[in-house]
């Protein structure tokens, strides 16, 4: 296998987008609000003639070194059409241009803005990977305490949580590395996860000091070691071969500990994001319906 770089990691993560390409006929609203730090796309899939519909908020996958909304659409869509609702797809800046500090930002910016347009009952988060670890501290950070809460969100007062949140093989540890926890299944697992494999591993992780701001910024950077009291009910989708086993048992175990309502779905055998292959993997598929069906419990306008 050759070394990865940025290149070829960003434009290996475009293949979502050739995987599940964009519908056609669906209404986009591109969001572009660069005074209030606010991009992306919201995606019109609500049911015609439905006022008011609740939203997906979906932070996209890619170690924090790629992806982007467009070639997420597709993917997106799968859930809104179980679901009946519309999406945003908000966009983040990218590391190594950026710190993963920015990215954190820019999501509780995103949230901020779709806070001023839906209710917060009507609005779910949602993401995959190092989307998931963003979509879980721009939580984290909404409920902290507002010395905390002012550097990264730009109005005042309180921040509401959302009606849950659907966390897919979150990526929330960046403290692992030589010398460190090796045997976490960030190292361990790489020798059996096809997607998160020991060049991906290599790639990033000598990157993350960089972009945490050192070495002795990752544990700070990293939501696994972040408080979890007040946070809305959480759903952690993984499989117990891929390289995040370890840490997203810890984080429902903590998250359980601090009071929050913390489910873990675990599939045997699968590899790191199986989520996006349910196209073609009849355990992917299942999980969708799976992660949709929980959603659908989380209040009345989701179908509760």
């Amino acid at each position: 296998l050759q070394p990865l770089t940025l290149p070829r990691f960003r434009l290996g993560l475009q293949s979502l987008g050739w995987t599940y390409p964009a519908a056609p006929g669906v209404r986009e609203e591109r969001i572009e609000l660069l005074d209030k730090g606010v991009r992306g796309i919201y995606l019109h899939t609500a049911p015609q003639g439905e006022e008011d519909p609740p939203v997906l908020l979906f932070y996209y996958p890619g170690a924090f070194f790629g992806g982007s909304v467009e070639d997420n659409r597709g993917f997106i869509k799968r859930y809104t059409d179980r679901l009946k609702c519309d999406a945003f797809l908000a966009d983040y800046s990218l590391c190594p241009e950026h710190p993963i500090e920015q990215a954190f930002r820019d999501g509780c910016r995103a949230y901020e803005w779709l806070l001023s347009r839906k209710a917060p009952e009507k609005i779910v988060v949602a993401g995959s990977s190092s989307g998931a670890g963003l979509g879980l501290r721009v939580l984290q950070l909404a409920a902290a305490p507002e010395d905390e809460r002012r550097n990264f969100f730009s109005g005042s007062g309180p921040v509401p949580q959302p009606a849950g949140a659907a966390l897919l093989g979150p990526f929330i540890n960046y403290t692992v590395g030589p010398g460190v926890d090796e045997g976490n299944s960030l190292v361990t697992h790489q020798a059996f996860d096809n997607l998160v494999t020991e060049r991906v591993y290599e790639f990033i992780q000598p990157q993350l000091a960089a972009v945490c701001g050192g070495e002795e910024g990752k544990r700070k950077t990293s939501p696994l070691f972040q408080d979890m009291q007040g946070l809305c009910p959480l759903l952690v989708s993984f499989s117990s071969h891929e390289v995040c086993a370890d840490d997203c048992r810890a984080l429902v175990a903590k998250a359980q500990q601090a009071g929050c309502e913390a489910e873990a779905s675990e599939r045997p055998f699968l590899c790191h994001a199986f989520q996006a292959f349910a196209a073609f993997m009849p355990e992917g598929a299942e999980e969708e319906l799976r992660i949709c069906e929980w959603i659908k419990r989380r209040g009345p306008a989701w179908g509760a």
